[in-house]
């Protein structure tokens, strides 16, 4: 089934791009990116800016809000690919990608000066696909676990990881 990926997430003020591969069924039937109640995203990402959970429940805080918490940290959010055909969810089963065009992203967001990709996969697409000077120009990539629940790499270690995103933000 081809599929298409959600709209950036993204301002002018943004500093950090966090990029996935393409979202889930469930975050593309929502229209919210991470809405999947089995990926650990937001709540790593809340726990990484030490905000504690009796300020956060990823059940209970509406998506605006978690869009102005990205805004507040200066951090964008897409997807790798703009387009593919996958069954189900998992990454192993995409044919046919098709890659975002990160020039132009790149020119409209001028000020994002450090890429995480959401995961190995993220990575390597975005990494066998991107050959322009502009998209790699004065920034840095760095490749963290994924949060998709198909990756079974202990939390704690993913958070630890993803802690490096404080450093940019």
């Amino acid at each position: 089934m081809k599929i298409d990926c959600l709209l950036p997430i993204a301002d002018k003020s943004s500093k950090v791009l966090i990029l996935a591969i393409m979202p889930s069924i469930v975050a593309l039937g929502s229209g919210q990116y991470y809405s999947s109640p089995k990926n650990v995203f937001w709540d790593i990402l809340y726990r990484v800016f030490n905000t504690t959970l009796g300020e956060f429940d990823p059940d209970k805080i509406s998506y605006n809000e978690k869009l102005a918490f990205l805004k507040s940290k200066q951090i964008a959010i897409w997807d790798t690919l703009a387009s593919c055909e996958r069954k189900g969810n998992l990454d192993k089963n995409i044919s046919n990608p098709v890659t975002n065009d990160f020039n132009i992203f790149f020119t409209e967001y001028p000020n994002i000066q450090h890429v995480f990709f959401n995961g190995q996969e993220a990575a390597r697409y975005f990494k066998e696909y991107m050959t322009s000077k502009i998209v790699s120009e004065n920034r840095s990539f760095t490749t963290l676990p994924s949060t998709s629940p198909s990756n079974q790499t202990n939390c704690f270690r993913k958070l630890e990881e993803w802690t490096k995103i404080k450093n940019y933000a």
